[in-house]
């Protein structure tokens, strides 16, 4: 509740239509939709090992978003998971969000005569909710601690304090948006090792678009998850000892239709580039024999 809604809800009668604190309530939520409403937690009206969850107002990757309301916006409630009691030590566990599946989560923590609570997620794709205290056998989540159960030692997280520091501290998923009028410094490319290819193996351009790839016998080679076609996907090859022989998809064009010859000994970096979705790619010899 916003602290105009609080105002409103302490004036205004429970009767009359127009100005009941239920259609005021709504009608202001209506014209201050995008006002921060955080996740709240209870105990249940029979206390368990869940706990309730009320509605939260959240913007999600630029989008306002509610959780657990009803139509009109009123905030109902949503069971949480089920929590398990300790066997042998207390513990802490995490209720979260998980914005990706727009669902709750649990992670639970370590047994330990002094437990800690669990690594927070990164508030690009989970919001922290509330922090659990368990103790051994408990079978009940209370609001406070009673000496015996389980109890909320932690409610109301709020992660968005965290927006804005100046390092991410976490993996980016910018799941296939375009990003615009962005300046990069200091910046790299993920690569990926492999010490020994096998008898074939699947460059994904999902995973990295720079491979390091030590044959260590004759290997056959596929390329995997290009980019939609329309955008320019890329593989940077490193070869290493070419006395075994690779074989390279078919669907490779070479500058006047012919392959580069590979070395029996240094690396060889090739270039491989896709513009209609690795129905063709483009390939190149970066440097052959490398030393």
């Amino acid at each position: 509740m916003t602290e105009q809604e609080g105002y409103l809800n302490s004036i205004l009668p429970d009767t009359a239509a127009n100005l009941s604190k239920t259609n005021i309530s709504k009608t202001h939520r209506s014209l201050h939709s995008m006002d921060f409403e955080p996740f709240h937690v209870e105990e249940t009206s029979t206390p368990g090992m869940t706990m309730d969850v009320y509605g939260a107002r959240f913007t999600k990757n630029g989008v306002y978003t509610e959780f657990s309301l009803d139509g009109s916006l009123d905030v109902t409630t949503t069971a949480s998971g089920t929590f398990t009691a300790p066997s042998a030590n207390p513990k802490i566990d995490l209720l979260y969000y998980d914005m990706g599946t727009d669902a709750l989560g649990i992670t639970a923590g370590a047994e330990n005569a002094s437990p800690v609570q669990p690594t927070m997620p990164s508030p690009v794709d989970k919001i922290p909710i509330a922090l659990i205290y368990h103790r051994v056998g408990s079978t009940s989540i209370k609001n406070t601690d009673d000496s015996t159960n389980s109890y909320i030692m932690g409610r109301n997280i709020r992660p968005f304090l965290n927006i804005g520091l100046d390092k991410l501290g976490a993996a980016l998923d910018c799941n296939d948006k375009e990003v615009s009028k962005a300046i990069f410094k200091d910046t790299a490319s993920k690569m990926t090792t492999v010490a020994a290819s096998g008898s074939s193996y699947a460059i994904d351009m999902e995973t990295s678009n720079v491979f390091d790839i030590t044959l260590d016998q004759n290997c056959t080679f596929t390329f995997t998850n290009p980019p939609a076609s329309g955008n320019l996907g890329l593989i940077i090859l490193f070869l290493r000892s070419v006395t075994y022989t690779p074989t390279l998809p078919g669907s490779i064009d070479y500058r006047g239709g012919t392959a580069p010859t590979l070395t029996a000994s240094g690396v060889d970096i090739l270039i491989y580039s896709t513009t209609d979705g690795g129905t063709i790619y483009h390939g190149a010899d970066f440097s052959l024999d490398s030393q």
